[in-house]
């Protein structure tokens, strides 16, 4: 005889992961007959770290723990109950608790392992919980499609990150933003990315940046990046810093998009709060004035948690996340939409707004019966503006409104409406090739939501009903499997608000400001007599979702005798109204236009600030004026290596003859490094990058950029070449893994980072069998290896405070010689 104990249906060990809402349990006993008794006893324990869980009769929220459960199985042979972890006690990345199960009158017995796994402030994360999630993004990346895509287009997923990141693309932003269906989509968006995580590792959540206080262990180069200020005459700081023991080193330099970039704007989010006004303008609100004083109606409050905090978060930026359709790349766009998640989530404990049948918790009920697809575009031809067609015909997709599919509480959530017949009237997926660049449009993204072994729901097409009672408070089955380290699920545990305010919007500064005084205000920006600082500062009062916001600052910005650094904030103002104004198309070809008048500009901020800008907007017009450049022998508009990394911020097949000549050709080191890291999306530059990586007299910082550009084209073989230089033997009288006993830094950060490679996206099982390897690696960790304190990166050679414990790659050996000798899950 045996227990069996299966927790959501399951026996699977990927199955005993838990949060606080409570989780249904099987229990029946194989083998067993029923002809005497056989009592036992049930109960929850724990093995003294941090996790707890409780066991409950049933799942009602209004439910209380009992210490144990004693059950009778010949009086039933099926036991029913419930566990959850117990809130304010979650886990540390292991199975701490279990819940035991004895018998009465035998020897029986069972232990069933759990983890209680809730979705974390990411400023309060330990070490081995940062680096879990960084690594399992970081092999995401490395995971196959789950499509063939076939066409040519600007943009062709290779990777399942690639896959995901690119439903969030430029083209579907009106089908997912300020639209009461944005808070629905982004909660299933964020699903998928963890439900993915969780298939490499899953004990992973995604954590969230509180980004209303100052997350000074969050932006740091051991975790999301040391963020530098926004400076558009230094393009490449605006690269997040990441140290050799971070797995996103692998990451940055090639993504879908090109390098990964980053900078803040005003405030730096690891050492300030970013809540505040910085020259009038009012940044992220906090969470009292989001959730307590925000309106009690989901239509109300979506527009104000949109608007007031996920869009001001993202404009605390400059770079990828901050441009909306590729901020996705960056890992903090999903630290950030988990808490713009749990904001919601704690909106919905306050008010009780589980039930998206009551207007009060979603105000678009039932199903969207109008017209669809080509039907739908025909008739809104017929009454839409020239100015509107010339944008469609353009760009391929309309505006979208709280009246279109895709926004009812029946509809279906684009794109996991793969089973259904809810033909969207947005964007057409017309492959094609532009002539002068090659480029297509982007792929149609077809990808199933992912199932998951803690969680059976949504089980059907993903609708936006689906995504509101998160936790199954109103029916017990449906829970989607994720809970916050702050919000209960049992009415025990939830505290008594005292803050809340059912008078909605008390603060003035949030109420909708006043015609009048706002033309007033924009007539003074317009007049170049006015101060400076008092222009900036009239900028937060006004309406910047309106017509005659964009006009004007746009009139500001062609105007060459308004001061410059006035130009560069609206430039970033005009950017950020492409996440939250609705009239922002209609106004880009102007704004384009505007910027490519200044790509020859003779102030190198307001150069530099729009070339990046048109370049990460894939604008050809740029990419020519960039090439040209390249080609001069000399320019005095820009660098070569600067040009070479805004074209990498679009990468293209065509450029790879270019980089590959400026490798060739230039005595630059620099140049030849940029040149290299440029191939990182060229197919065909492969055996190439092989030679550079295994050439042992090239420059190491150019073996390093080889090495990382051939990662992401392939990382097995590149994995393997890794592995083949660590373990080749060097002469003199240095360690192997080292050409002399003083090595430069600049190899010590080349080998380092190989081990970073091998760490977090090689075959351990493969690596396991390679002897000559693990050799090496236990000769550099060896106590008594001489000189050890020479084996400096570049980021230690110039700290200021003395080495006091082993170095990166030191660190970097032991951490990759305890997974060959153990389990890597682990």
């Amino acid at each position: 005889m045996k227990f069996i104990l299966k927790i959501n249906g399951s026996e699977s060990e990927n199955a005993a992961y838990i949060g606080w809402t409570p989780v249904k349990c099987t229990l029946t006993i194989d083998g067993y007959t029923g002809d005497s008794p056989m009592p036992v006893t049930i109960t929850p324990e724990h093995r003294n770290k941090t996790g707890r869980i409780d066991l409950y009769l049933n799942n009602s929220a209004n439910e209380t723990p009992i210490q144990k459960i004693e059950h009778d199985f010949k009086t039933k042979n099926e036991l029913i109950f419930y566990v959850a972890g117990k809130f304010e006690h979650s886990s540390v990345l292991e199975k701490d608790v279990f819940i035991s199960v004895k018998s009465d009158n035998t020897d029986l017995k069972l232990e069933k392992d759990i983890m209680v796994q809730v979705r974390k402030n990411a400023n309060k994360l330990t070490d081995d919980e940062i680096n879990l999630f960084l690594e399992a993004f970081v092999r995401l990346n490395t995971e196959k499609t789950k499509k063939e895509y076939l066409g040519n287009y600007s943009r062709t997923p290779s990777k399942l990150l690639h896959e995901i990141v690119l439903m969030h693309t430029y083209d579907a932003v009106n089908e997912i933003h300020q639209r009461t269906s944005f808070h629905p989509w982004h909660r299933i968006f964020n699903m998928h990315l963890e439900r993915e995580l969780q298939a490499i590792f899953p004990q992973v959540t995604i954590p969230y940046w509180k980004f209303d206080k100052k997350a000074e262990r969050v932006f740091t180069s051991k975790f999301i990046g040391e963020t530098e200020k926004y400076d558009p005459e230094a393009p490449q700081e605006m690269q997040p810093k990441f140290d050799k023991m971070n797995p996103l080193v692998n990451y940055v330099e090639n993504t879908v998009w090109g390098t990964l970039n980053r900078a803040y704007q005003d405030r730096n989010p690891a050492n300030q709060d970013t809540f505040g006004r910085v020259n009038g303008k009012r940044d992220v609100l906090t969470e009292k004035e989001i959730v307590n004083e925000g309106p009690d109606n989901f239509e109300g409050w979506s527009e104000h948690e949109e608007r007031k905090s996920h869009n001001s978060a993202h404009n605390v930026f400059a770079g990828d996340v901050a441009d909306v359709g590729k901020d996705p790349i960056d890992p903090l766009f999903f630290m950030m939409h988990s808490n713009v998640d749990r904001l919601w989530a704690k909106w919905q404990h306050m008010y009780n707004r589980f039930d998206g049948h009551q207007m009060e918790t979603y105000p678009h009920p039932d199903k969207y019966e109008g017209k669809r697809g080509e039907e739908w575009i025909e008739e809104w031809k017929q009454n839409a503006t020239q100015e509107e067609l010339d944008f469609f015909d353009e760009n391929g997709f309309y505006m979208q409104t709280n009246k279109d599919i895709g926004n009812f509480l029946e509809d279906t959530l684009w794109p996991w409406d793969l089973d259904t017949d809810d033909s969207r009237p947005m964007r057409k997926y017309k492959p094609g090739v532009d002539p002068e660049f090659g480029e297509g449009n982007m792929p149609e993204i077809e990808i199933e939501f992912p199932k998951s072994p803690t969680s059976n729901y949504p089980n059907g097409p993903i609708t936006v009903k689906s995504t509101i009672d998160f936790q199954g408070r109103l029916n017990n089955n449906t829970p989607l499997g994720f809970d916050y380290d702050d919000i209960p699920y049992f009415d025990q545990d939830r505290k008594p608000s005292t803050e809340f305010a059912m008078d909605n919007l008390k603060d003035g500064d949030l109420l909708p400001k006043d015609n009048e005084k706002q033309l007033w205000t924009l007539s003074q920006l317009k007049n170049n007599e006015s101060d400076l600082s008092e222009r900036l500062k009239a900028i937060g009062s006004i309406d910047e979702t309106s017509e005659v916001f964009l006009d004007t600052i746009l009139d500001i910005i062609a105007d060459s005798d308004a001061p410059v650094d006035l130009r560069v904030d609206l430039i970033n103002r005009m950017v950020a109204a492409k996440r939250e104004n609705i009239f922002y198309p209609s106004r880009k070809p102007r704004f384009f236009n505007i910027l490519r008048g200044l790509i020859d500009n003779q102030n190198k901020k307001l150069r530099f600030q729009a070339i990046g800008i048109l370049t990460a907007n894939q604008d050809s017009v740029v990419q020519k004026f960039l090439i040209d450049e390249i080609n001069k022998t000399e320019s005095d508009l820009i660098s070569k290596s600067d040009a070479i990394f805004f074209l990498r911020q679009n990468p293209k097949p065509q450029h790879a003859s270019l980089f590959l000549e400026l490798y060739n050709q230039s005595k630059d080191p620099e140049v030849k490094r940029a040149a290299i890291a440029g191939l990182g999306n060229d197919p065909e530059s492969k055996q190439l990058l092989i030679k550079i990586v295994l050439d042992g007299e090239e420059d190491f910082k150019i073996r390093e950029a080889a090495a990382l550009s051939l990662q992401h084209l392939d990382h097995e073989k590149m994995n393997d070449l890794a592995a083949e230089i660590l373990l080749k033997p060097k002469k003199g009288n240095g360690i192997k893994l080292f050409k002399s006993v003083s090595p430069t830094t600049d190899e010590v950060d080349f080998k380092a980072g190989l081990l970073n490679m091998l760490t977090f996206t090689g075959d351990i099982n493969s690596l396991k069998q390679n002897e000559g390897l693990k050799n090496s690696l236990n000769e550099l960790v060896a106590t008594k290896t001489s000189n050890k304190a020479k084996f400096l990166s570049s980021v230690e050679s110039v700290s200021a405070v003395p080495l006091a414990g082993p170095t990166i790659i030191e660190q970097m050996a032991a951490k990759l010689l305890k997974r060959l000798e153990g389990n890597h899950n682990e």
